[in-house]
Parts: C-alpha cells; structure tokens; sequence
C-alpha cells in the first residue's frame, strides 16, 4: 500500500495528484523525493537528510496561509508541541525553519506504516486467510486491543505533558510494519503553549474530523473539552476497528450527523460483530458515551480498562454494576465475605432487584418477562459469582450452604409462577437448571434430577423447533449432560451414558460445522471427559483411552486458543490427571509420549495456578492430584524416596485445608489416600516398615471414621477396604498372622457388600477377585468364587477391562484351569495399545509361567 499521509491538519488530507502537487521547495540539506499528501493548512513530502541519508517528512505551510496569523500560529504551536513530547508513539520533530520565501516547515520521522483501521483490516483479513473455515473467521482481538493499549499509552504522555490532540482519528495514527502506532498531526491540539483556544474558529466554526469527533467538539465548546474529548475519539477508533463501521450514519447530511453525534445515539457494538462480548461492549459504550461525566475520566482509565479485560480481570466500567461490582468483591475477599457480608449483600441485593421488577410489573402488569428474567440474574449471580466463589474458599462451606438454601427457596416461589408465553421458555430452563445445581449442592438428587429433567424437556422442544440455531443445539447438549450427571449419581449409569453420547453427537456436529467457537469446542471437550470417566466404570479401557487422548488434545488446543485463560489451564490439567485413571495409560501415548512427560507437565500446570491463587481450593485440589499421580509415577520407576518428598508439600496443603474444614468429605478422603500413598513409598525400605505401619493406622482410623459418618458413601466403603488390604499385607509380612487374618476377612465382608450393591463398580469386582485368590491366608482363599465374581465383573465391562481379564486369569490359574488362563491373558494383551508399560511386562511375565 502507499505510504500515507503523516501530518494532516483539520481538513481530511488528500493524496496528491498532478492537477494539486505543489511546486517542491528546496530545502538546504534535505532532498525532496515525492510529495505525500496535503490537507487545509500544509502539505507534506518524503526527503532525504543529507547528513545521514535518512528518511524523513517534511512539512511545509501553504503559501495561501502565509499571511493568516492564526494559520502560522497553528502551525508554529504544531512543531513546538511535538518537540515538548517524548514518547515511541509519538512521532517526534527533527528540525524546523523557515524559507526565505517566508514559508514555515518543520521536518519530523518518516513512518512507513498505514492508518490503524487499515493495519487492522489487514489483520482481520490475515487471520481469515489462516482460519480453517470462513464461516466464523477468528478475529485478532488480542492484537487489536495490545495495539489500543500503546496508542492510549502516546496520548496519555501527550496529556501528562499538558497536550490535548483533539484530532485524534485513524489517518493520524500510523502502524509501522513492527505493530508499533505513530502518533502524527499535532495541529489542532492544545497545549501549554496555546493561548488561544480550540479547535474552532473565531467565528464558533468546527474545525475537525466529525466522524471522530466527540459532542462537546461538534458544538463547538471549547471551554468543555478536555482529555476526556481524546478518551472519546479513542473509544470511536477502536469501536471501528472491531466492527468495521461506525455506531451511526456518517453519510447523513452534516446538520443531521451533528445532530447524531451531539445526542449520542450509539448503535451496540456487538449488533454488528457478536464476538464483543459484555465487558468490551461496555468499554467501548462508556469511552464513547455523549455526556463526558459518563466516559472514562482520562485516557489512562480507559488504557487500564482495556488491559483489565485482556487479561481477564473485571473491568471497571460497568452498566447497572451492583451486582456486577459485589460479584468482583467477592472474589476478591472471599473468606471475609464468606464469614460475613455475603449473606446480607445477597438479600440486599435481591430485595432491590425484586422491587424494582414488581414496580415495573405495577406499570406493566403483564410484564411476566421481567420478573423471570430477574429472576433468572439473581440466580446467576448467585450461582455464578457467590456460590461458585465461596466453593474454592476452605471454612466457607456453612455460609455457602446458607446462601443455597436461601436461594433456592426464594427462587422456587418464583419459578411455580411460570407462564406459557414461549419468549420466556428458554429462561425457564434455565431456572429449572439452575434450581437444579443448588439441589445438588445441597445433597437434595431427587429435586436436583426433577429440575434438570424439566430443563431437558424444554431444550428438547426449542432445539426441535429451531433445528437450524446451533445455540438451542448446544443448550441442548448441555441440558443432556446435566441430567446424565444427576442420572449416574443416583445409580442409574447406563442411561446417564446413553444421555452423554447424545450429547456428544450434538457437539461434534456443532465443533464440524463451527470449527472455532469455544463454547461448542468446551461442550465436546467436557462430553470427551465423561465418556471417558463412563468408559473407565465400565471398564472399557480402550474406549477410555480413545476418549482420554480425544479430551486431551481438545484441552491443549483451547489453552493455544487463549493461553491467559486459568480456567483453560485447568481443564488441561484435569485433562494429564485423567490419563493415569485409564488402565493401561501407563505406557507412551499413541504419539509416543510418556506418561512421565505428561503428569509433569500437568504438575507444572498446577504449580503456575496454585502460585498465583494460592487460597483457591479448586486450585490446591488440582495441585494434590497431580502432585500425587507424580510422586506415584516417580514409585513406580524406583524413586521412592523422591515420591515421599514430592508428597510433602500436598500432606501439608491438606491439613492446611481440613484445619479449616474437618467434616469436609473429599478432603478427608484425599487425606486417607495420601496416608496409604506414603506408606507404600515407606514399604519399600525394611528400616521405614514402622513409619509405613504409622500412616495405615492413621489412614484406616481415619476411614473407618467417615464410614461411620456416611455409611452409605460407596467410595469410602471401597477406601476402608483397601486400607485394610494394606494394613493387613504389612502385618502378615511382619509375622502378625492372626491380626492380619481377622482384617483380610473384614476386607472380604466388605467386598462382597460393595459388589452386591446397585452402585458396584469394575474395580469393586476386581479388588474382591484378587483377595479371594491371592490371600496371604490360605483358608481364606477361593478359587472358584474369585473366578465367578471376576467373570460377572468381566462381562459386566464386555470383556474390555484389562485389569478384571488380569485378575480372572490369576483366579483361573490358581484353580488350574491353565489353558483358560493363558487364553484371558492373551485376550488382555490384545486391548493394550502397542509399546512397552508395566501392565502389558506383567501380564507377559504371567504368560511365561504358565506350563
């Protein structure tokens, strides 16, 4: 593209043309090269500095305005004002001077850039270009808004200097080929310098760029411009460059635009480019808002704002903010809230959001919309900002669940006042799914699964009546993942996965069709999630580990999509941990990646968001996994005494947390599991057999104590088996036969009860498999009862469990059935992906044995 023009003046410059080129003046110790371009107080040309061959502009007055004072005083005050300036976006004066013919110029950088809108138009048609798809092309918001934040930070130093541009607009501004914006055009500013007023004449006439310009210019007011007049056509600038177009008709009629602009009647930015969301939209809305008490202060308010949103903390502009501003005090100070304002900010805030919907409905006594919709916003923010924050806080739980309660009871009133009228069928749903999470919250299934269920039947009716609106499809999704989350922790898992694969049908038919969108690409990533879970319950490793590598992959793409995001850190995160659940993972992945490889990164990932919240619990969780599936790993290759220490810092971290919160269930369970992790560490040194015998009576205290708690928790059950399990071997290898005997025949009891109740898991067979086949106690051991609770296990999961197919061909071989065994072997090994990992070395060690 040609190079632009660098100095404009008031009126818009033109490009220069052989009927207007302006005779070339010479200029002792510059070489003229071409002419740039004019506008109504000089013109402009590319030289040459003859004492370093550099490339500068120089600009000269007009003859014409040679004898017009205020002309020569403008142009003057330009070079004097950009000599006060010292700032890289900011072009800046090299030399001044005046011909002998009288004519003023000044010399200063030559920029080879475009106008801002038209290095971001390049960029939008770049990233089009690269986009997999042109249907939804990804837009280089980040670039643009890093772009904005040094073009702010240029004026900012102008107005730190004492110097208002007020003629800021895109061809003022040129973006070199680095990305860096040059600031030009000084000759409308006012400065220290400038006595006489503005940016109109003596007459009251504007003096500008209208499209640009704010209302208290386009009246020509001088007495109200200030630097919230820059905020303004900085807030224009950058709602083009996101949209393409202006918030109002520039090809109306002069007197009709000013009259536009002076009202301030702006057209939403996100009607026209959807990715604005919220936040931007009010960033954009608030700089270029009429009346200049609403805009941003300065230009550094509005600087700060933008960067805020880039990096995903809360802006602070922000419409109708009161519960937008409690929501980011919560978060903010999360255990003073929890202790103590949370309950009466809430209620406070409801009791005002109430009353102002019921005194509309006054007015407007059919308005039913009103009243679900605010509603539906006090749900969400409760849900979304109280609830959801206090549940990473430790000792917030009582004040979380007075909140839930309260919400729930005031929100189901409101939802039993429901109405047919179909515009409101969507926010009843959401309601529905809503009142449902703070059911499940409170341990109330039977009400969570009827809210969730309602919602689905509303999702169903919408997408099928919009089968062509892939957000219906997508609520749709979700709303089947709800309720098969509901339908598998009341026990019924075959029909929650049925639920799941539905909902992954909807989401890689979305992710086809919308390659970049996130919300469809999050939906599929989490479907991947758990039917990856699903599959490790039924034991179908291969599936498990086809939905692991699918999860995973996904989580690291949208972590390349927006690596600043903490949540899609987390998620890649949970992603690692995953793996080490899927049996037979432990060997490379299919890229030939280790599983070492990923649990440290995964480790790594945690340490990065634990260090910069260090008191979010949801964090500190993710750090304890990982921290553990590492330490497990680093047992596995030999390093026990490394595990121990890599388990030190989690040991702490969950003390830390029950301190502050002893009933809380998982933690206590993360305790227990750490307990039995450390003792295994210990076992393998015969001076650290004390030690390792400390920590499982630790752990199998403090599990029976939660068994007793929650005698109905399936998984505790299986952790107090498992604990004894392990008491018990180490017992039985230090000659106490008879206190290991009578914990082996606790641990069948217990087996035996977990595999013949409704909630069985594959593990639940296995585990009571192998003690009935392997029992240090021989008079305990049986055969031909671990071969039938092993084969119900195996055909349970389809013959896809390697571990049940494992413990069958032990059980088998112990009952000397050994061409069964070495037949289940064989079809074990078949399910495990190719390459080396300990199972597949185990399992062929086993092969070996037999005659």
């Amino acid at each position: 593209m040609a190079n632009q023009t660098q100095m404009e003046i008031a009126a818009p410059a033109q490009p220069a043309s052989q009927a207007d080129t302006p005779p070339v003046p010479c200029l002792d110790g510059y070489r003229l090269l071409k002419p740039l371009g004019h506008g109504g107080q000089g013109h402009v040309f590319q030289a040459l500095r003859l004492t370093d061959n550099q490339k500068v502009a120089i600009k000269f007055i007009l003859p014409g305005r040679l004898g017009d004072l205020a002309s020569r005083a403008r142009f003057e005050e330009e070079w004097r004002t950009l000599e006060l300036l010292n700032h890289p976006s900011i072009v800046r004066v090299l030399d001044h001077g005046t011909l002998d013919s009288g004519e003023l110029w000044y010399a200063a950088e030559y920029i080879d850039g475009v106008p801002v809108n038209q290095y971001v138009h390049d960029l939008d048609r770049v990233a089009l270009a690269r986009a997999a798809t042109s249907s939804r092309p990804a837009f280089p918001l980040k670039k643009v808004l890093d772009l904005f934040v040094l073009i702010c930070q240029g004026v900012e130093a102008a107005h730190q200097a004492g110097v208002l541009h007020r003629d800021l607009k895109p061809a003022n501004i040129l973006v070199d080929d680095d990305g860096r914006p040059h600031i030009l055009d000084f000759g409308l500013a006012r400065g220290p310098l400038r006595e006489s007023p503005d940016a109109v004449t003596l007459t009251g006439q504007f003096m500008g760029s209208p499209a640009w310009s704010s209302p208290e210019q386009i009246e020509a007011r001088p007495s109200l411009i200030d630097a919230r007049t820059d905020v303004y056509s900085l807030g224009m600038m950058l709602y083009h460059a996101l949209t393409g177009d202006f918030p109002f008709d520039v090809n109306q009629p002069w007197p009709q635009l000013f009259e536009t602009i002076r009202t301030g009647r702006h057209a939403p930015p996100r009607d026209i480019r959807p990715f604005i969301d919220d936040d931007l939209q009010t960033v954009i809305l608030t700089a270029i808002a009429g009346e200049k008490t609403r805009r941003y202060a300065s230009v550094a308010a509005l600087r700060e704002d933008i960067q805020r949103y880039r990096a995903g903390r809360p802006i602070l502009a922000r419409p109708d903010s009161g519960f937008y501003r409690l929501a980011k005090f919560v978060q903010r100070n999360r255990l003073l809230v929890a202790a103590i304002a949370v309950v009466v900010l809430l209620t406070l805030g409801y009791a005002v959001s109430m009353t102002y919907m019921y005194r509309r409905a006054e007015h407007h006594a059919t308005d039913a919309r009103a009243k679900f919709r605010a509603a539906r916003d006090m749900l969400d923010f409760t849900l979304s900002q109280v609830d959801s924050e206090l549940g990473k806080v430790a000792g917030a739980s009582n004040v979380r669940r007075s909140i839930l309660e309260k919400a729930y009871a005031q929100l189901d009133t409101l939802l039993r006042e429901t109405t047919d009228d179909p515009a409101l069928q969507a926010d009843i749903a959401k309601t529905h799914s809503r009142l449902a999470d703070i059911a499940q919250g409170l341990g109330r299934l039977d009400r969570a699964a009827e809210g969730v269920a309602a919602a689905l039947d509303i999702r169903r009716k919408l997408a099928a009546e919009h089968p062509n609106d892939h957000e219906a499809q997508a609520e749709l999704s979700i709303a089947l993942v709800r309720v098969g989350d509901i339908t598998c922790a009341q026990g019924d898992r075959p029909r929650g996965h049925a639920l799941y694969e539905q909902a992954l049908a909807i989401d890689e038919a979305l992710v086809a069709a919308n390659p970049e969108n996130l919300h469809y690409l999050d939906n599929l990533s989490w479907s991947y999630d758990r039917l990856c879970w699903a599959a490790i319950f039924d034991g179908d490793d291969p599936r498990a580990s086809e939905f692991h590598e699918k999860r995973l992959a996904l989580a690291r793409r949208l972590v390349e999509l927006e690596p600043a995001n903490p949540a899609r850190k987390r998620n890649l995160l949970l992603a690692y941990v995953q793996g080490a659940s899927v049996p037979g993972n432990s060997g490379p992945s299919p890229e030939g990646e280790s599983q070492r490889a990923r649990i440290e990164a995964a480790d790594k990932l945690a340490t990065e968001l634990l260090a910069a919240e260090p008191d979010n619990l949801e964090y500190q969780r993710g750090f304890v996994i990982s921290r553990r599936v590492l330490a497990n790993v680093t047992a596995r290759e030999g390093g026990h005494q490394q595990a121990c220490n890599l388990m030190r810092e989690p040991r702490e971290l969950i003390l830390q947390v029950l301190a502050a919160e002893p009933e809380n269930r998982d933690w206590s369970v993360f305790f227990v599991v750490t307990l039995r992790e450390l003792a295994r560490f210990h076992l393998s040194s015969p001076l650290e057999r004390t030690a390792a015998e400390s920590l499982l009576r630790e752990a199998d205290e403090r599990a029976s104590t939660l068994d007793a708690r929650l005698p109905n928790d399936v998984q505790i059950k299986d952790m107090v088996a498992c604990t004894k399990m392990e008491l018990g071997q180490l017992l039985w290898d230090s000659g106490r036969l008879d206190e290991a005997r009578a914990l082996y025949r606790e641990v069948i009891r217990l087996q035996r009860e977990l595999v013949a109740c409704s909630a069985a898991e594959p593990d639940h067979y296995r585990s009571l498999a192998e003690v009935l086949t392997l029992c240090p106690a021989e008079d305990l051991r049986e055969p031909a009862a671990a071969i039938e609770v092993a084969l119900q296990g195996v055909e349970r999961t389809r013959r896809r469990s390697v571990h049940l197919l494992s413990i069958l061909a032990l059980a088998q071989k112990a009952n000397g059935d050994v061409s069964e065994a070495r037949q289940t072997t064989q079809e074990a090994l078949a399910l495990l992906r190719p390459g080396s990992n300990p199972l597949r070395d185990d399992l062929e060690a086993f092969l070996a044995t037999l005659p």
